[in-house]
């Protein structure tokens, strides 16, 4: 799964595929709620070193 999210949370782009065994609902649930958690903790490392972007 390929997630791109603004700071607000927001989805720019979802992209995924099933690769072998299809999943379900309950599973790309779990999967946009992990991709986002580690996105913001990505962007907060972000803001932290890099406070002019």
């Amino acid at each position: 799964m390929n997630l791109v999210m603004t700071d607000d949370g927001r989805f720019v782009e979802l992209q995924g595929t099933a690769e072998g065994t299809p999943f379900d609902a309950n599973h790309m649930a779990d999967i946009l709620l992990l991709g986002h958690k580690g996105i913001s903790e990505l962007i907060a490392l972000q803001k932290r070193e890099f406070p002019s972007w």
